[in-house]
C-alpha cells in the first residue's frame, strides 16, 4: 500500500509539475501576445506618422512645382512678347531702310 501511495504521490507531483509548466507557458504566451500587440501598435503608429510626414512633404513639393511652373509660364510669355517686339522692330527698321533707300534714289 505504501508503494501505491508513493506511486500516486509521484504521479500527482508529475501532474502538478505539468500543470505548473502549462500555466507558466500560458502566462508567457499571454505576455508575448500583449507585447507583440504593443510593439505592432507602436510600429503602426510610427508608420502612420511617417506617412503623414511624407504626405505633407509631397503636398509642399507639389505646391512648389506649381509655383515654379507659373514662373516658367510667365517667363515664357515675357520671352514671347520680347521676341514679338524684336520682330516688329526689325520689320519697321527694314521698312525705314527701304524708305531711306527710296528717298536716296530719288535724290
Amino acid at each position: 500500500m505504501n508503494r501505491i501511495c508513493n506511486s500516486l504521490f509521484q504521479n500527482l507531483r508529475s501532474v502538478k509539475l505539468s500543470y505548473d509548466t502549462l500555466l507558466m507557458e500560458n502566462n508567457i504566451n499571454m505576455h508575448l501576445n500583449e507585447l507583440s500587440h504593443t510593439v505592432l501598435n507602436r510600429i503602426c503608429n510610427l508608420f502612420l506618422q511617417n506617412l503623414r510626414s511624407v504626405k505633407r512633404s509631397h503636398d509642399t513639393l507639389l505646391m512648389e512645382m506649381e509655383n515654379v511652373n507659373m514662373q516658367v509660364k510667365e517667363e515664357q510669355n515675357r520671352n514671347l512678347a520680347l521676341h514679338n517686339e524684336l520682330k516688329l522692330g526689325s520689320t519697321k527698321q527694314s521698312e525705314l531702310i527701304q524708305v531711306g533707300w527710296g528717298l536716296h534714289s530719288e535724290i
